[in-house]
C-alpha cells in the first residue's frame, strides 16, 4: 500500500464524516430556530390575548367603580 493509498483510506472517511456532522448540525439547527419562531408567535399570540383581557377587566372594574 502506497502513502497515496493510505492517505486516501483515512482522508476520505474523515471528510465524509465531517460533511454528515455539519449537514445534521445545520438541520438541527434549522429546526430549532424554526420551532423557536412558532415559540415566538404563540407567545406574542398569548400575550395580546392577555393584554385584551386586562383592558376589557379594566373597562368592568370602572363601570362597577372598583379599583
Amino acid at each position: 500500500m502506497t502513502n497515496i493509498q493510505l492517505y486516501l483510506a483515512i482522508g476520505v472517511p474523515i471528510l465524509f464524516n465531517g460533511l454528515l456532522f455539519v449537514f445534521g448540525f445545520t438541520m438541527l439547527l434549522t429546526k430549532v430556530n424554526h420551532l423557536e419562531s412558532k415559540f415566538d408567535a404563540n407567545f406574542n399570540l398569548l400575550v395580546g390575548k392577555l393584554m385584551e383581557l386586562d383592558s376589557r377587566m379594566s373597562k368592568v372594574e370602572a363601570k362597577l367603580g372598583i379599583g
